[in-house]
């Protein structure tokens, strides 16, 4: 009866899988507005409407 062998293995190299990003959703952001201040632009800007929409306003526009 024939014997079942074990595929061949490639031989193992190390591979260096941290990529380096030049911008994507995991680098670091602008710093928060304080909670005040985002809470007196909702108010200033009632069509944004609340204080995590103007967060996310400000982090976008430091994005630029």
């Amino acid at each position: 009866m024939p014997t079942a062998q074990a595929p061949a293995r490639a031989p193992l190299r190390e591979l260096d899988l941290a990529a380096t990003r030049i911008k994507g959703c995991c680098n670091a952001v602008a710093a928060p507005l304080p909670d005040e201040v985002a809470q007196q632009l909702a108010l200033l800007h009632r069509a944004i409407g609340d204080p995590t929409r103007v967060q996310m306003l400000h982090i976008l526009k430091a994005a630029d």
